[in-house]
């Protein structure tokens, strides 16, 4: 989705520079679906690179407790937790990639978490006649506020990738989804061997 999205805002980025409003809307909201969409696949591949290599109640115990509030880690802390204590393989946090890890669930959380704030609009009077030399302050109010969703984006759009690389380093070079799939697989086989057999023995 995340991919998706950031397709779409690459195209809307076209039209909105050359001053169509209507796109300059639809770029902004390419970018902040984007936004939440790669930051819940960052969170949710953390959520099940600990579950698999943890076990899902231990995983759930120390970091994901129902119960106990202070057992809900975030996904930074998550990952720098069962990498660095649990693993003993710390993640890579002194370079660029941490940075624009971080700067993604940031933004995420100022997204879906909002928080208002006063905001001190050019002090002019109010032209009553023609008020739409008014709005311009407000939408370029709102613009500044809402402008930080464009820094980093591209960067950000490769974090996913990044982050299971490096995950997987830190699990002795064992990509998770890899490991589940090819455990999948020996099931399915023994399924159809069992199913093979069955019906063999049958005849």
């Amino acid at each position: 989705m995340a991919k998706l999205f950031y397709f779409q805002y690459n195209q809307y980025r076209e039209n909105a520079e050359s001053g169509d409003l209507s796109a300059s809307i639809a770029m902004e909201q390419a970018a902040i679906c984007a936004i939440i969409f790669q930051a819940l696949a960052v969170e949710s591949y953390v959520n099940l690179f600990g579950s698999v290599v943890l076990g899902d109640d231990v995983f759930r115990c120390r970091y994901e407790s129902e119960i106990n509030k202070k057992h809900r880690a975030s996904t930074i802390d998550k990952i720098k937790n069962i990498c660095n204590i649990e693993l003993g393989n710390p993640y890579p946090t002194s370079g660029e990639h941490f940075r624009i890890l971080k700067g993604l669930i940031d933004k995420r959380n100022k997204l879906v978490h909002p928080k208002s704030k006063p905001h001190t609009i050019e002090n002019r009077s109010f032209n009553y006649k023609k008020p739409e030399d008014s709005y311009s302050d407000y939408v370029q109010a709102f613009n500044e506020e809402i402008g930080f969703i464009y820094n980093n984006l591209e960067a950000e759009m490769l974090v996913y990738d990044d982050l299971k690389k490096n995950l997987a380093c830190c699990n002795k070079g064992v990509e998770v989804i890899g490991f589940l799939r090819d455990d999948l697989e020996k099931e399915i086989g023994k399924v159809i061997a069992d199913s093979i057999r069955t019906a063999y023995n049958k005849l």
